[in-house]
């Protein structure tokens, strides 16, 4: 049954004059329990204390709750109230703290991803299995494979050959870390060379291990190196040709070379 604030203040009148009167215990627990029905009816604090110095100014019976009896029987009531109160200021005071590391973490997710987009390479964060969880503008750019879309477990799908891509994670796995010259395939059909490098990192709250790393594409500067080479190699074929030719030709105008028999 819902108590009306005259009711709690004449409850509060008896139990403080039956508590000055005898100094019993069990009167003083009497104010606990009003405190307890002010906090539920959300009473004034202030108002309390009001009524409180009001009954004390009036004047009461002999008290045998010795000097200070109304105060304690005051404080007494004020108990409940003040661990509420202190409560909601905990509870509001932690909820700012963790709103402000919500909003600093936030921030600095907001940040690590506009640096990790920054990246010239594309990098991109595997769990245990392998499965990718996470990229940047720049892996998509250069798989064709967008954030839209993950996760993407083994085997990737820009992978041309899945066994050299395990074989090539289980060495990462072993070592703590490895680099790779692998081909891939674009999303749109194009065959590209990347150079993979990983390093194995603790998995956030847990104690399995997770994967970072990069993919550089190397299509352009791999073919420019087997241009020149296949160059280099022709220079070279048409240099000993020559060569030949003229010591043939040589040989032929002098003599110097034939057999000579006799």
């Amino acid at each position: 049954m819902v108590r009306h604030a005259s009711d709690f203040y004449t409850r509060y009148a008896e139990a403080l004059n039956a508590y000055l009167r005898s100094g019993d215990e069990a009167v003083l627990a009497v104010g606990h329990d009003l405190g307890r029905q002010a906090l539920i009816e959300r009473m004034s604090m202030l108002e309390i204390i009001e009524n409180h110095w009001r009954l004390v100014s009036a004047g009461g019976p002999d008290t045998d709750a010795g000097p200070g009896g109304a105060l304690q029987f005051l404080l007494q009531t004020l108990a409940a109230l003040d661990i509420a109160t202190r409560g909601f200021l905990d509870g509001t005071k932690r909820y700012a703290q963790q709103r402000a590391r919500a909003d600093n973490l936030a921030d600095r997710d907001a940040f690590r991803t506009a640096l990790v987009n920054s990246l010239q390479e594309g990098f991109f964060v595997a769990d245990d299995t392998g499965t990718i969880v996470e990229i940047n503008d720049a892996f998509a750019d250069i798989t064709g494979y967008g954030a839209d879309d993950l996760p993407y477990p083994m085997p990737h799908p820009w992978v041309e050959d899945p066994a050299t891509a395990n074989q090539h994670l289980s060495e990462v796995a072993r070592r703590g870390a490895g680099t790779a010259e692998i081909a891939i395939r674009h999303r749109d059909g194009r065959s590209r060379w990347v150079v993979l490098s990983m390093n194995v990192i603790a998995e956030h709250a847990s104690d399995r291990m997770a994967y970072v790393g990069t993919v550089r594409d190397i299509t352009a500067p791999r073919a420019a190196a087997a241009r020149d080479g296949a160059v280099a190699r022709l220079a070279t074929a048409v240099s000993l040709g020559s060569a030949r030719a003229q010591r043939r030709g040589f040989s032929t105008t002098t003599g110097i070379g034939r057999d000579v028999r006799f």
